[in-house]
């Protein structure tokens, strides 16, 4: 029983494998039918995709002889997908297709290759005398030099009755390189595209109509919002009629310089015009101001960017729009998520048709810089959530847009002193940078009367100075004492009533200004009933404020007062954490936490960087010789001294006893060597006058160190710089080494 079940297993082991060698014959033996394209009267039109066979030649310097012969022939690669993607590549590719005629009759066929921007496409047909024809075309010619004058590459090929042939292309382009080819009967060729660009008249009509229409709103109704559509709406349009062949063929056929081009740059300017219209309809400068910043900073980069892109060859600038193009889409999609999320709730339909809109641009972009494959959905959905989302938003986008506004004007009257001056009050209380609380008590002092002039005016010991300002008045006197202020009718009296008062007709000559101003909103900054000084709100346009707003102000003014106190004892206390109590530099502690910051940098960005360790020479004689009286002025003139001759960007710190320590940012040991020697002969000829001692004479010796691949961290160049000091102080002292 157990043998005859081992025998039955040998046996089923055995069939096994013979159906598997029999498949894989059989597997064999359809490939290579696969590799000819069987032309006959059954088909029309023919997807070439997977009987591509493929070489890549990476010098470029292949010729049709070469491809030909025995060593090159068997190196060819099957192609097993509809559309070739060779990506961005330096290299040229060599095409072999193989074609049967299973006809008794000639064909007159036509070759397309559905991908407009390829620089060069060479065609080697094998005539009657088994010499090659060539024929040339690409983008790197004239359109007008094209056999067929299509939107694509149309060679037409011809097939003699029951021939077996093989066809060769060369292909090479500075862009990204993919083809996707087909065999046409000459008439299904003629009938079919003629449908197509009927279908896209039909689409880029609507868009260019939309266009037209947005425009026409814009002049209307003045709201850029309808101008930055327009805008958007017709660079996506060129940069699908780029794609698509259609500019060069209509547009600028002679033109090959902007044809290299254009795809990149149009994509940019697509991109910029959408960021435009993005901050428009969202108001991200109102409700999402830091991603308001980011957008803002990214217009300038791209504006840039798009003259760029036409003054650089075309294998970068594909390169940059690659680069910018993900980035600045997905930067427009996250205000429109966040508008959805948080802010207006009642236009989601709209914000979701351009939400929607937003990730056909991607994935279109994606798709055309090869990142995404050719799906339908990648390169066919922008065209009809394009069309769609035009439509639905151009017929309410109009009186929508003027609804919205008026519904949130209405909204923002009822709620905005209460919101605006809780978000005041927490900016307010999370800063304790005095300067950066300054800058924000005028400016938020503006957001709620939406004025555009202030100035800020700060109490010390009964001098009044000011210290930030908005608008035109007091350019010539930020950080400058008033001399005018105590006698002044007007601010003087809020001084002394410690309220809110408003003035008309305010004239500022007394403080050197030709400057006059209709209305004058005057707000005291108090602090336990102290004045610490006041904010002077000044136009000639809007209207006096309100009790309510008044009060509003009077307490913005309050908390801003609580700040200012605040940030001035937090900075006392951290100078006192980071500064050298007697020299006024940073301390030991807080100058590496600085250098190391700069150690981090110069690793990251390969910044050269060095460091300069100073010692004061025979400083213990003066100590001893003087007393510590004379040997701390002595260091405080030294610091004086370094401070005023190294850079601002430089850091010094005081390294302990006579000790002091530089970091120098950016600067390589031979420049250090000058720095170090500039500050050596600036001690050295400085002289220290003292009445009881007379002029004592003073040398320091510097030791050098800069960074290097080695290191590994800031400790490692102050030690070899420390080497050097007392290499210095060895050899004889008011030396660098």
């Amino acid at each position: 029983m157990i043998k005859s079940f081992g025998k039955m297993k040998k046996c089923l082991w055995i069939c096994i494998t013979i159906f598997l060698y029999v498949c894989i014959l059989f597997a064999s033996i359809f490939a290579e039918d696969e590799s000819i394209v069987h032309i006959n009267n059954n088909m029309n039109e023919y997807e070439l995709g997977t009987y591509i066979e493929m070489l890549e030649d990476s010098d470029r310097k292949l010729t049709i002889d070469d491809v030909t012969s025995g060593e090159y022939s068997s190196q060819f690669i099957r192609s097993n997908r509809e559309k070739i993607n060779f990506g961005l590549t330096d290299s040229a590719y060599w095409i072999k297709l193989t074609f049967e005629n299973e006809e008794a009759l000639e064909k007159n066929m036509f070759l397309e290759i559905s991908t407009p921007y390829i620089d060069e496409i060479e065609l080697f047909n094998e005539n009657q005398h088994n010499i090659f024809e060539i024929t040339k075309v690409g983008t790197k010619y004239p359109f007008y030099q094209r056999i067929s004058t299509h939107r694509n590459f149309v060679l037409p090929v011809t097939f003699q009755p029951n021939q077996l042939k093989t066809i060769y292309l060369r292909l090479e382009s500075d862009s990204f390189l993919e083809i996707k080819m087909k065999l046409w009967e000459t008439y299904t060729f003629t009938q079919k595209d003629g449908i197509y660009l009927f279908l896209l008249g039909l689409y880029y009509g609507s868009m260019l109509i939309m266009v037209f229409y947005h425009l026409f709103l814009f002049i209307s109704l003045r709201d850029k919002t309808f101008l930055h559509f327009a805008f958007f709406i017709f660079n996506l349009v060129l940069v699908q009629l780029v794609d698509e062949g259609l500019a060069y063929q209509f547009l600028w056929p002679y033109n090959i310089w902007l044809e290299s081009r254009s795809l990149p740059f149009f994509i940019i300017l697509s991109i910029l015009s959408s960021i435009l219209f993005m901050r428009s309809i969202l108001w991200t400068a109102k409700y999402t101001p830091r991603i308001d910043k980011m957008l803002k900073a990214l217009l300038s980069c791209l504006s840039v960017v798009a003259v760029v892109m036409l003054l650089i060859n075309a294998r970068i600038s594909i390169r940059i729009a690659l680069f910018f193009a993900p980035i600045a889409i997905v930067a427009t999609i996250v205000p429109i998520i966040i508008y959805l999320t948080k802010v207006q709730k009642s236009i989601y339909y709209f914000l979701l048709v351009c939400f929607t809109f937003m990730v056909g641009s991607l994935l279109y972009l994606l798709e055309i810089f090869q990142i995404l494959p050719h799906i339908f959905i990648a390169r066919d959905m922008l065209k009809i959530g394009s069309v769609l989302g035009v439509l639905l938003i151009s017929l309410r986008v109009g009186n929508r847009i003027k609804l919205m506004k008026n519904e949130k004007e209405k909204e923002e009257k009822e709620k905005l002193l209460l919101k605006t001056m809780h978000e005041i009050t927490k900016k307010l209380t999370s800063t304790l940078n005095l300067d950066e609380l300054l800058d924000l008590i005028v400016k938020s002092m503006l957001e709620i009367m939406h004025y555009k002039d202030a100035a800020l005016i700060l109490n010390d010991n009964g001098d009044f100075y000011m210290v930030a300002r908005e608008g035109e008045l007091g350019r010539n006197l930020v950080n400058k004492y008033l001399s005018a202020f105590v006698e002044d009718e007007y601010f003087s009296q809020v001084v002394k009533e410690k309220n809110v008062l408003v003035f008309k007709d305010v004239d500022f000559s007394p403080y050197g200004v030709s400057y006059k101003t209709s209305t004058c909103i005057s707000i005291p900054i108090l602090y336990h009933n102290r004045v610490l000084g006041l904010v002077a709100l000044y136009s000639n346009t809007h209207e006096p404020p309100t009790n309510y707003e008044e009060e509003i102000l009077f307490d913005l003014a309050s908390q801003a007062g609580v700040a200012i106190e605040n940030a001035r004892l937090f900075s006392e206390i951290r100078n006192l954490a980071i500064l050298d109590g007697l020299t006024g530099i940073y301390n030991r502690k807080h100058f590496f936490e600085l250098a190391e910051r700069e150690f981090q940098r110069a690793k990251l960005h390969q910044y050269s960087l060095s460091i300069i360790m100073i010692d004061i020479d025979r400083f213990k004689n003066i100590n001893d010789q003087y007393g510590h009286l004379l040997g701390d002025k002595v260091l405080k003139l030294i610091v004086k001294k370094l401070k005023e001759t190294i850079r601002k960007t430089d850091i010094l710190g005081r390294y302990g006893g006579e000790e002091f320590v530089i970091a120098l940012p950016q600067t390589n040991k031979e420049k250090a060597y000058k720095i170090a020697e500039k500050l050596r002969h600036t001690i050295e000829t400085s002289k220290l006058i003292t009445k009881k001692h007379g002029i004592l004479s003073l040398t320091i010796s510097l030791g050098v160190a800069s960074i290097s691949e080695e290191t590994k961290e800031i400790g490692e160049i102050v030690g070899e710089a420390d080497k050097a000091l007392y290499e210095a102080k060895e050899q004889g002292r008011n030396l660098v080494c």
